[in-house]
């Protein structure tokens, strides 16, 4: 599992950037909107992508997590300015360094806060964590390209649960998701790439 941190902005919160779990890459953000992809094997800067934190109407966003494709051309980021939370993609054929934005989302429908990510095995989907607006456990997919819209928005409807889902982890090698809110944790799939799956709950 690959863990990046904003030694600046984010603090203790060295879950934020996040992989596909292969261990190729990983993120890193030490000031402003740039994110240095990182060789984990050669222990360089691969590429440095610029403005990847900054909103669609030029505005320096406050991060809340980021996930690259195993071979670095593709970077989803997640944060929040004075307009609300926004969804960027960038994409390009040789890495990330002077991408193009492909795609932006910040109408949310049921969504009230957003905490967390992961990219799927395939790299086709981005799995989020929130927060719905009726105040429960939320889970999303979105679907990486040209529209960047939420596929699924799924609450947890459990009786022992409340708060907001603060953490996802992708087992490697699977779709099978680690979710943990305030009050327990669960283990879910996307099943059939249409909806979530809960297999147990702890």
């Amino acid at each position: 599992m690959l863990y990046a941190f904003n030694s600046k902005l984010l603090a203790c919160r060295i879950d934020s950037f996040r992989a596909t779990g292969d261990d190729k890459f990983s993120l890193w953000n030490d000031t402003g909107t740039t994110l240095k992809i990182i060789d984990n094997e050669s222990k360089k800067v691969h590429k440095t992508a610029n403005d990847v934190l900054k909103s669609s109407n030029g505005k320096t966003m406050k991060p809340i997590f980021a996930v690259i494709t195993r071979k670095g051309h593709k970077i989803l980021t997640c944060g929040t300015t004075s307009d609300g939370i926004e969804f960027i993609f960038f994409e390009d054929g040789v890495g990330v360094a002077g991408s193009k934005l492909i795609a932006s989302e910040s109408s949310l429908d049921n969504v009230k806060m957003i905490n967390c990510g992961d990219i799927s095995y395939d790299q086709k989907y981005v799995y989020v964590g929130g927060e719905s607006k009726s105040s429960k456990p939320l889970l999303c997919s979105i679907k990486l390209g040209k529209s960047l819209k939420i596929l699924n928005s799924q609450e947890i409807v459990d009786s022992s649960v409340t708060g907001q889902v603060n953490s996802i982890r992708r087992i490697e090698g699977t779709d099978v998701l680690i979710t943990g809110c305030k009050t327990g944790i669960f283990i879910v799939t996307f099943k059939d790439k249409t909806e979530f799956s809960v297999l147990f709950k702890y």
